[in-house]
């Protein structure tokens, strides 16, 4: 399993062969271009302009740097086989393929008396913003407290609200004034 840190998502089917890998960022060439002294293959952008801005010297071979767009090369490498790494997701296809591809995994929330599902991409966003089940840090009392019953411990039961003496008007947290 090959996997392409630039884009993320997805893993290579088959290994990719090695020469198909740019020399600058080590990953398969995208927007390949070819040098005309050794047939070295580059990313068009950023790593062939990144070495053209340090040495404008081939990273193989050293000779002058001079590349043209390799469309062949460009073609082989959207015909390589692929696969979705989203958990669930069992699509697979051709690189070039990939952008149409509409991820529809399919996830529930693992957290206690959550009935939430919806698509995998949406899941992270669920439980930092969403889930009711989700335990959220009291900061009157440091109790962890259920986002569904936040507000009525806040306004209620919190040791560490505000509170006002209703004899002397005096304010401070709860656990101090009826302590």
């Amino acid at each position: 399993k090959m996997e392409d840190d630039r884009n993320g998502g997805y893993s290579f089917v088959d290994e990719v062969p090695k020469e198909l890998n740019c020399p600058i960022c080590i990953c398969v060439v995208r927007e390949a271009y070819q040098s005309t002294c050794c047939g070295a293959l580059y990313c068009d952008r950023p790593c062939l302009t990144k070495l053209e801005s340090i040495s404008n010297k081939c990273a193989l071979c050293r000779e002058e740097l001079d590349c043209f767009e390799d469309k062949a090369c460009n073609r082989r490498v959207r015909s390589l086989a692929v696969k979705c790494d989203r958990e669930l997701c069992k699509w697979t296809g051709e690189l070039g393929q990939l952008e149409n591809h509409q991820c529809k995994a399919f996830a529930k929330c693992d957290r206690k008396y959550c009935q939430w599902t919806g698509e995998l991409w949406e899941l992270q966003q669920h439980q930092w913003n969403d889930c009711d089940s989700a335990l959220l840090d009291c900061k009157g009392c440091c109790d962890k407290i259920r986002r569904d019953k936040f507000e009525v411990h806040i306004e209620h039961r919190c040791n560490g609200r505000t509170y006002t003496c209703v004899h002397c008007k005096t304010e401070g947290t709860y656990q101090f004034i009826v302590g």
